[in-house]
């Protein structure tokens, strides 16, 4: 099971694609895709949160729940992550938009694989993102929290969390 067979899924993926050089923006907003994934995750397992502007808001995850808009984009987000990390091949579920699932797959890869100015290190803690992404799924699961995305799966609970759990596995488990 993966977010692609819904609406939101590829809502979510079109939201990254933006952030990638072949997107609707081609490019204009370089050097964001990764921190886009942070903040994503970051927005479910922080309880501290704040507007674009900078202003905090009152937001608790366990007390409010996890939407389906945000739960969806955590879910994209680690597939997305599975897939260049893990090199789990979610094409077959990205029926009618298989080219924009492959650009943003190739975008992700490229970034991952960026290193620090002058230096072989890699600008991005793959690791740490890894384990914030994992973490993150076990908000949108329904697991610590409400959550919009695990209801709308209810009649397919089982498939849903095991699904969500081997993805989790998976991302641990580099």
């Amino acid at each position: 099971m993966t977010p692609f067979r819904d609406a939101e899924g590829k809502r979510a993926l079109n939201d990254i694609w933006e952030f990638c050089p072949d997107g609707p923006l081609n490019g204009a907003v370089k050097g964001m895709l990764v921190p886009y994934f942070e903040r994503t995750f970051a927005s479910v397992t922080e309880t501290e949160q704040f507007t674009e502007d900078g202003e905090p808001f009152d937001y608790d995850p366990v007390r409010d729940g996890v939407d389906a808009e945000i739960g969806y984009d955590v879910w994209v987000c680690a597939v997305m992550l599975d897939a260049v990390l893990c090199g789990t091949d979610y094409t077959a579920d990205c029926m009618g938009f298989s080219e924009m699932y492959g650009s943003v797959r190739k975008a992700i890869a490229k970034a991952l694989a960026e290193t620090k100015l002058f230096s072989k290190h890699p600008k991005y803690d793959v690791p740490g993102l890894r384990q914030r992404a994992a973490e993150a799924l076990r908000w949108i699961s329904g697991e610590i929290c409400d959550s919009e995305v695990a209801e709308a799966y209810a009649a397919r609970k089982t498939e849903f969390l095991s699904s969500v759990d081997a993805l989790r596995a998976r991302l641990l488990a580099g």
